[in-house]
């Protein structure tokens, strides 16, 4: 049911206001759901939704502990319609009662599609420090970083997942959609939490309202359409109802593990906002900087830059019925932030936490999560 109400709804909660807080609301009723499911068999069970931090996972996502066999599965099988032959999409055939999407009706679809002739790899996704930008950029600013986050790494993710993933209307056939929407909400969270005006900060185009100018991506006429007392389209419930996640409708608070908003990251940013006007073929000390080439999407053997995540497909895009121009720019802003980080690394200014090579302390402690029947990483109240 969940799927089809992602499905009817699709045009009207993309590209504009109401994305961050609609997906708040269908991850509450998903969770919901679950937990009345499992307490059919353990009465006193209360289930918190795992987020899936993919910015640990940026540098190559396919080895990502989630995208195993044993756990969400990996890539479809091409010999078979790119359906999912491990995971929980083969198990539980998830995605049965959607009959217009496959020919056979019967199986979740992934597809590892890039542009580099490598099936089995899977493009680098956004790190940490691209999410980070947006947040200081945009720290007081609702839409501004709404955008930023639908049409940057929310989306990156979708596209580079292929299959039913990439098919965002009906995306929850993929049961890792909701894994990747609780981090989606997490990242909300922290912007709801950088200062108190932000906790009820709401505006932006509504559905339906005024146009984006296509030839300017700041340009954003609908600032007056959307309003905290609106109605979420289909649930019905004000917009406000969903913004303090501590509150009784929601009642769940996230963990602060991870990469995104830690002190290190923050100063890196710092650094590389700080240098947006200069070439940066200098450092403060006039001392002249190294330059560097960024690795690209599929690059496996660079141990310690971060790897250009590249621009998801115009067919994408227009699928969506997005602003490619805006689209773009969005992509362009976060592309330039990986470049000056990558700056930082090759001139010791900064070590990424998520990089290939050496060890890798949040990695392993994520790999253990993953594997321990996913740890909660959202606490209920």
């Amino acid at each position: 049911e969940l799927i089809r109400i992602h499905k009817v709804m699709n045009s009207e909660v993309h590209e504009n206001a109401q994305f961050l807080p609609w997906h708040r609301q269908l991850l509450r009723d998903f969770e919901y759901e679950m937990e009345l499911a499992i307490k059919t068999i353990e009465p006193n069970y209360r289930f918190a939704l795992p987020y899936w931090d993919s910015t640990l996972d940026s540098q190559a996502p396919e080895t990502s502990p989630l995208l195993q066999p044993n756990i969400f599965g990996n890539n479809g099988d091409q010999f078979n319609n790119y359906c999912l032959t491990t995971g929980p999409g083969e198990r539980v055939r998830w995605g049965h009662w959607f009959p217009a999407h496959h020919d056979d009706n019967s199986c979740v679809q992934r597809y590892y599609g890039n542009d580099f002739g490598t099936p089995n790899v899977l493009g680098a996704f956004y790190p940490p420090g691209a999410i980070q930008n947006s947040l200081q950029t945009y720290s007081d600013n609702y839409w501004y970083f709404n955008r930023e986050v639908q049409f940057g790494f929310h989306a990156k993710v979708h596209a580079n997942l292929g299959g039913d993933m990439a098919n965002v209307a009906i995306s929850p056939n993929d049961p890792i959609f909701f894994l990747h929407h609780a981090f989606v909400d997490k990242v909300w969270n922290i912007f709801q939490n950088l200062k108190p005006e932000n906790k009820n900060m709401y505006f932006g185009p509504a559905q339906g309202g005024a146009p984006i100018n296509p030839n300017d991506p700041n340009d954003d006429p609908g600032f007056g359409n959307s309003f905290p007392t609106d109605l979420l389209s289909y649930f019905g419930i004000p917009v406000s109802s969903v913004f303090d996640t501590y509150a009784e409708r929601l009642c769940y608070k996230y963990s602060n593990y991870g990469v995104v908003n830690s002190p290190q990251l923050k100063e890196a940013i710092a650094q590389t906002n700080g240098a947006n006007n200069l070439s940066f073929d200098k450092d403060k000390e006039d001392e002249p900087l190294k330059k560097v080439e960024t690795p690209d999407s599929v690059d496996r053997t660079e141990p310690n830059l971060l790897r250009d995540f590249g621009h998801i497909s115009e067919d994408f895009i227009l699928k969506m019925g997005w602003n490619l121009t805006e689209v773009r720019a969005v992509e362009n802003r976060n592309l330039k932030v990986v470049k000056k980080l990558n700056i930082l690394i090759a001139n010791k200014k900064y070590d990424s936490p998520v990089k290939l090579g050496g060890k890798n302390l949040y990695k392993a402690v994520y790999s253990v999560m993953a594997n321990n029947r996913f740890k909660k990483s959202k606490t209920k109240l």
